[in-house]
């Protein structure tokens, strides 16, 4: 049944897509494997539903930039993986170019 199923996926699978969303999974594993190093202060609510929510939503958009980046060239296995690896980044740059107000247009000064 599987071999029926990856049959039917496998045309359709980008691999620079696949490469990126491995790319996020491993950034989350490197973020996991890190808790046991912070502070019992600044440990996070494990409980909380919101807090797993970054673990499934940057592994997808890695994926998405991937393919996103793959559409214009394509990309080598590496640089896919790597694009997973800094979709945080590169959203997180994104969202401070935007001004958070925006700019006035300059005052001509009296009598100019």
């Amino acid at each position: 049944m599987w071999d029926y199923v990856w049959g039917a996926l496998q045309p359709n699978i980008n691999q620079a897509v696949v490469l990126a969303f491995c790319g996020g999974i491993a950034l989350d594993f490197l973020y996991l494997l890190e808790l046991p190093n912070v502070p019992p202060d600044r440990k996070p609510n494990l409980r909380s539903p919101i807090y797993w929510l970054q673990y499934l939503f940057w592994p997808i958009l890695g994926g998405f930039l991937g393919f996103i980046y793959d559409e214009t060239a394509h990309l080598s296995r590496v640089v896919a993986f790597q694009i997973g690896l800094s979709a945080p980044l590169i959203i997180r740059s994104l969202a401070n170019v935007i001004p958070s107000q925006a700019r006035q247009p300059p005052q001509t000064p009296p009598g100019a």
